[in-house]
């Protein structure tokens, strides 16, 4: 019996109150895309939870192996007839993961039940819902002589690299925070601003960050009704901030209420590593700085120094000629730099899927100050390119400058034309092509996919990463879209270059040495990026990987979740 839940390195952490004898209260990591459970713990040294309500995660020095779950235990299971009688008190627990690590860090409660940390992770918020018994046949249910209250306590968190199992975070200063004119706060949040919003029945309270209640989100609920089976209203329990408002559930309907306040969820920078501590700095924010009113921003994503912009690609257009499409302009993007290394002779590079029969897959080159475009290549040999994705040039090792009668253009070919239903059925496998422009020399350079897309090479230019996203096979019909028994995955080349002044018809160059690089644990990589350390960067809803493999760290989007059974339009990293 699933009660609470807040998001864990990249899946939703629930609060499982459990059942009987045979199903123990725990905590279970769920992949949002899968559905698949993983238990977390289910017991303290032996003894078994009571009723797990509600879960937070403390995650104030940053990195992933650094976090600690923070959960309240109440007895409900017990007075609701489902659990056995209790053989904890009535607790809140700080649990880490990596270590299996777990201490109870707040005890003193009657029904200890939502629980939430400040955007700063300095103060703890706890709910005490013991205003309502839930025991069968309680002649008092609802008693006014016992708490409906929030408790604040102040977090000590431990130091830095210190060893979990000597230094766990504590909870000190509990004091009251607010107690509720009526009913009593259940699941609780806070904004950005520090205000705190608690479920209390007849709709959510906020209160600001000193305990002063600032107003009511009134749902129109009826008096908590009872009989002599207990409550059976339907006051609001719980609440989420999601993109543009606060949901609110109250048992068989759901609200949402559009305000401007924003929850202060999960940070967007995640490290796994220090290493990733290292590369966002310590000032690290993630911005807007383009918004549109449908999914103009999909992939390519090229900086072009010399006009100061980013280039980008749509493929949700309405038209099926570029032509036809009004292409909006959004200005410079004064804050995103780089040295501008692997752009095509200083033109953009792009790669149209293509549309139907009359239009090929074709790689085309774009003057970033005219716009003026021209094919360099549109077949295999006569036979029409499936879907281009994804393009990037390959230099020759070392710090010379690439002469371009020495460049090669890489890119890959998925079949998500035909199963999107713009183009023709596939011609030629799905594939990775390398392209010499001066001699007009192709070959395939790699094979094995279900769905080659994005591709880079490392600074060295001795690495090749291309990702598969079969696990998104396309199929507008298909029974599963989105199927995580096909691969999420990024491989690695090592790249063998032509010799030099060889003659490039006779020695192309090659990718040898495939090896599997990554699996996401969630979603699929997509586009994707090197730095200049070599790290890899994916555009699979959240991460980066060092150049070994080993995941870092993780850029969360707060997008929709993906679920088993579509994506949400135009709202993933691509």
């Amino acid at each position: 019996m699933p009660n609470g839940g807040t998001l864990y390195d990249g899946k939703v952490l629930m609060a499982v109150q459990g059942y009987g004898l045979d199903i123990p209260s725990s905590l279970v990591l769920v992949d949002p895309v899968t559905g698949a459970g993983e238990t977390v713990v289910n017991n303290f040294y032996g003894r078994v939870f009571n009723s797990i309500n509600d879960v937070a995660i403390l995650s104030s020095n940053g990195t992933l192996g650094e976090q600690w779950v923070f959960f309240t235990d109440p007895p409900y299971g017990y007075f609701q007839g489902f659990k056995p009688y209790p053989s904890l008190p009535c607790q809140v627990y700080a649990f880490h993961p990596p270590t299996g690590t777990i201490r109870v860090v707040a005890d003193g409660f009657e029904r200890p039940n939502g629980v939430q940390f400040s955007e700063d992770f300095k103060t703890c918020y706890v709910t005490d819902t013991g205003f309502i018994s839930a025991v069968s046949g309680d002649p008092h249910p609802d008693d006014g002589r016992r708490p409906g209250t929030i408790y604040a306590y102040d977090v000590v968190t431990p130091p830095r690299g210190s060893d979990p199992k000597l230094y766990p975070p504590t909870l000190t200063n509990r004091r009251v925070f607010a107690f509720t004119d009526s009913g009593m706060p259940d699941g609780i949040k806070v904004d950005t601003q520090g205000n705190v919003y608690a479920g209390c029945f007849d709709g959510v309270h906020v209160w600001n960050k000193h305990g002063a209640l600032l107003g009511k989100i009134l749902l129109g609920l009826d008096e908590l009704a009872q009989t002599s089976e207990g409550p059976t209203g339907k006051g609001c329990s719980n609440l989420v901030f999601v993109p543009g408002g606060l949901v609110m559930f109250s048992e068989d309907r759901m609200y949402l209420a559009k305000i401007k306040a924003k929850g202060a969820l999960l940070r967007p920078f995640v490290a796994v590593s220090r290493d990733f501590v290292k590369i966002v700095g310590p000032d690290a924010r993630l911005e807007v700085i383009a918004k549109a009113d449908k999914p103009e921003f999909h992939e390519a994503g090229v900086y072009i120094p010399k006009v100061n912009e980013v280039f980008f690609t749509s493929n949700k257009m309405d038209k099926p000629r570029g032509s036809d499409h009004p292409y909006p302009r959004y200005g410079n993007f004064s804050k995103i730099g780089q040295d501008g290394q692997g752009s095509y002779k200083w033109e953009t590079l792009s790669k149209p899927d293509g549309y139907k029969l009359d239009i090929p897959s074709s790689l085309i080159t774009v003057d970033p100050e005219t716009l003026k475009t021209e094919v360099i290549i549109n077949n295999f040999y006569g036979r029409p390119f499936n879907s281009i994705n994804d393009v990037v040039v390959l230099m020759r090792p070392g710090d010379k400058p690439t002469d371009f009668k020495d460049q090669w253009i890489f890119f890959t070919d998925p079949p998500y034309g035909y199963h999107q239903l713009f183009k023709e059925y596939p011609r030629l496998p799905a594939q990775v092509y390398a392209f010499h422009p001066p001699s007009g020399s192709i070959r395939a350079v790699a094979d094995g996919f279900q769905r080659p897309n994005g591709i880079v090479f490392s600074p060295d230019m001795r690495t090749c990463h291309i990702t598969d996203t079969g696990f998104a096979g396309g199929e507008p019909e298909g029974a599963h879209k989105l199927d995580g028994s096909r691969p999420g995955t990024i491989y690695a080349y090592d790249v063998k270059h032509s010799p030099d002044g060889a003659d490039h018809s006779t020695h192309p160059p090659a990718l040898t040495n495939r090896r599997l690089f990554a699996f996401t644990d969630c979603g699929m990589p997509d586009g994707i990026k090197c730095d200049t350390e070599g790290n890899v960067y994916a555009g699979c809803f959240d991460r980066v990987w060092n150049k070994h493999g080993a995941l870092i760290g993780k850029i969360l989007l707060r997008l929709e979740a993906l679920t088993a059974n579509d994506t949400p339009e135009g709202r993933r990293c691509a």
